[in-house]
């Protein structure tokens, strides 16, 4: 089963699915996450953690972008790791590296078995995916190849 999870209302799907085919197949789940950005999945650990202890699943972790552009919201993480991640050349530099580093310490309590970075430039907030989709910021068939 390979989803791509953006609403709440695709993660409650995700669990209703989830919960007919165990009882239909009697098998155990298998869910490749696709994410833009590193922390995605912690908008629905319960059931990436539910996935892979109680229904003893395999989940798979497949991030788009690098998560470089996070530096504007980073002041606590300024604190916490001795850089001034909120200057955007040191938070694009350092946040890849802090940010894969913590999605993979939260994957291992929620139970991630693989990880696959594609290190997408995660430049800046845009709410136009066109640029993206279209292979002018991303390399897209490098994400279809790895996908």
């Amino acid at each position: 089963m390979y989803l791509h999870l953006q609403k709440p209302v695709a993660l409650i799907s995700l669990f209703f699915l989830l919960q007919s085919n165990i009882s239909i197949a009697q098998t155990a789940p298998k869910v490749l996450v696709v994410n833009a950005h590193p922390d995605d999945e912690t908008s629905f650990p319960v059931i990436l953690y539910k996935i892979t202890h109680d229904l003893h699943g395999t989940v798979d972790l497949a991030l788009i972008t690098d998560g470089q552009g996070g530096f504007n919201g980073s002041e606590l993480g300024s604190v916490y790791y001795g850089y001034k991640l909120t200057d955007s050349s040191i938070g694009r530099t350092e946040l890849p590296r802090i940010r894969k580093k913590e999605v993979m310490e939260a994957g291992d309590i929620m139970g991630i078995r693989k990880y696959f970075f594609f290190d997408q430039k995660d430049d800046y907030y845009h709410l136009d995916p066109t640029p993206y989709v279209n292979g002018k910021r991303w390399d897209i068939p490098f994400v279809e190849r790895k996908l």
